[in-house]
C-alpha cells in the first residue's frame, strides 16, 4: 500500500484571496450605495444605543426617571 498526499486529506484550509487591481479594490469599497448603508447602519445603531442607555439610566427623553 503506497502512502501518498491526497488533496482531499489535508487538513481544513482557508482560500487564498484572488489577486485584484488597486482600482477595482477602490471602486468596490468606495462605492457610495456602500457608504450610504454603512452610514445608515451606524444611525441604526446609535438609535439602538441611545433608547438603552435612556431606558437604563432614565435619562428622561423618553423614559421617565421614575420607570427606568
Amino acid at each position: 500500500m503506497a502512502v501518498h498526499d491526497h488533496p482531499r486529506h489535508r487538513p481544513f484550509h482557508l482560500p487564498t484571496p484572488r489577486a485584484t487591481s488597486d482600482a477595482a479594490a477602490r471602486s468596490a469599497v468606495g462605492s457610495v450605495p456602500g457608504r450610504i448603508l454603512a452610514g445608515l447602519r451606524v444611525a441604526l445603531g446609535f438609535v439602538f444605543l441611545w433608547a438603552f442607555l435612556d431606558k437604563a439610566f432614565g435619562l428622561g427623553y423618553a423614559t421617565q426617571a421614575e420607570n427606568a
